[in-house]
This record gives C-alpha cells, structure tokens and sequence, in this order.
C-alpha cells in the first residue's frame, strides 16, 4: 500500500489535533493550505508538516526567541500576498442619499 499524499479535512482536521470547524474557519481565512478541485478540498501532508513547522517558529518568534527565523514576517499566510480573511477585499460600503437629499448612514 502507498503512503498517502493528501488527507480528507475531517483526517486533516484530526491530523493536527483541532476540530473540522477550526480547520474550516482557518481554510477560509486563508492560513492552511489547500487543495479545492471542484466540490473536494484535500490538504497535501506535507504542506501541513511544513505550515506546523513555520508556525512554531513564528510563535516563538512573535515571544521573542528565534526572531531570525521569521521567515516572511507576513504571518501564516497559506497563499502568500493573497490578504487574509474574507472581508479583506471588500470596499467600503459607501454612503446612500435618503429621500430628503441628505446623507444617511452607510449600509
């Protein structure tokens, strides 16, 4: 049998010991990295080995030990350059007029 290369998310989820909720939550603010071909997320193994790697240095960097080895200093970043979190991207909502012509709260 052939070691696997990619684990299911509830394996994955298991694999670093927090909830599928917590790995879902992490996937989507874009700090695990993933793999989505149509419907099927998988997370490669080794991403996941090295993402633990990089983010206990970072944590021992960020109390003060190992500051060299910071790496990119961005964070934890899955997707590197890509912003973090889901409303990142989205632009300020911007003022509506009300009926009088004034201006009413954004919304």
């Amino acid at each position: 049998m052939t070691e696997r290369v990619t684990l299911k998310p509830d394996e994955a989820a298991e694999a670093l010991g927090v909830s599928a909720r917590t790995l879902r939550d992490w996937t989507i603010g874009g700090f695990v990295p993933s793999i989505k071909r149509g419907g099927v997320r998988l997370y490669s193994v080794r991403a996941l080995e090295r993402w633990a790697d990089e983010a206990s240095v970072y944590e021992e960097a960020s109390r003060g030990r190992k500051a060299s080895a910071v790496g990119n200093g961005v964070g934890l970043q899955a997707d590197w350059g890509r912003p973090v979190g889901r409303r990142s991207q989205r632009p300020p909502t911007p003022l509506r007029r009300d009926r009088e012509g004034g201006t009413a709260d954004a919304g």
